[in-house]
């Protein structure tokens, strides 16, 4: 959760500094002032041993299980 959490956080940040989502520059400084508030909250927080191995290991390595189509 956490990457894709800080993947998503990047991916708002660009669009709000790179292209026009429609928001107003108050709006726009405001998603970003959160987004950076996420951050450090989730930076600050304390991570057990075997997240920081899989962070150390990042995405070089799968390490999620896949999940099979169930058809209907």
């Amino acid at each position: 959760m956490y990457k894709t959490l800080t993947i998503n956080l990047g991916k708002v940040e660009h669009v709000l500094t790179h292209e026009n989502p429609g928001l107003s520059s108050d709006e726009s400084r405001r998603v970003i002032e959160r987004v950076n508030l996420i951050r450090q909250v989730l930076d600050r927080a304390a991570k057990p041993f075997l997240w920081k191995v899989r962070d150390r290991v990042g995405t070089r390595m799968r390490w999620y299980t896949e999940v099979e189509e169930v058809n209907r």
